[in-house]
């Protein structure tokens, strides 16, 4: 075999050998190389998740204290609310509370005055039907005024002891006019009758008489409390006269 020849296949072996020592040394780098690629990859995963975690942490506690902030900041607004409802209410009720009282007090006065108004007019009329039924002035008492023997004795009776107590007879004046009476009857039986009617109870009609006169409404009675006494007062004073005349 010629010279050259060996030489061009050495030449190719050494060239064999020396890619085939570059194609290992690669194999063997990139191997290398994948798994430094590998090994780094694992690593930032392994930072990714711990920074993840981290991060997932940091999260999760801010939003457990905007939230904590939030609870807070809502149950101090919702104190406020109902501190400024309750304060509005309080003053609505209040004024409400001043109305009704004003009202009440207004519609006292009107019912106490109403009262006080058909009070006296009771109390006049009640006058002016005794003064209608006087017919016996001081000073004037004559058999003609006192003999009626056209009524009736229970009649002639209320009558008398009306007038008596409108002109403030004396006992006296009171016994001059009865005996005046008296003599336009000549009936014995029916003067024993009319003297134990007019002595039995008097003395505590004219003590009724007198109190329904001097009454007067005390500091502390009520408008009510005092028409009732006046009209029990009256009821005891004229026990033989009818309710219809009395109110």
């Amino acid at each position: 075999m010629p010279v050259a020849c060996l030489q061009a296949v050495k030449m190719d072996s050494k060239i064999c050998e020396i890619l085939e020592s570059m194609n290992k040394n690669m194999v063997e780098k990139f191997y290398e190389n994948s798994q430094k690629m590998e090994e780094n990859s694992r690593k930032i995963e392994e930072k990714l998740l711990e920074n993840s975690r981290s991060l997932k942490e940091e999260i999760r506690t801010s939003i457990e204290t905007q939230i904590k902030i939030v609870q807070e900041e809502t149950q101090t607004d919702m104190l406020n609310f109902k501190e400024e409802i309750c304060e509005s209410v309080k003053d609505k009720i209040e004024e409400v509370q001043d109305k009704l009282k004003q009202k009440l007090k207004k519609n006292s006065r009107t019912i106490e005055d109403k009262l006080e108004k058909k009070l006296r007019e009771k109390i006049q009329l009640f006058e002016e039907r005794i003064n209608q039924m006087n017919c016996y002035g001081e000073g004037s008492v004559t058999s003609e005024d006192l003999i009626m023997d056209h009524l009736p004795w229970s009649t002639y009776y209320k009558q008398f002891e009306a007038a008596a107590t409108v002109n403030g007879w004396s006992n006296k004046q009171k016994a001059t006019s009865l005996i005046v009476f008296l003599r336009g009857e000549e009936n014995y039986e029916l003067l024993i009758l009319r003297l134990e009617i007019k002595y039995e109870d008097s003395y505590l009609q004219q003590v009724y008489q007198a109190q329904t006169k001097s009454r007067v409404q005390k500091a502390a009675e009520s408008l009510q409390e005092f028409d009732a006494d006046i009209a029990r007062l009256t009821r005891f004073a004229y026990p033989t006269t009818s309710d219809d005349f009395l109110k």
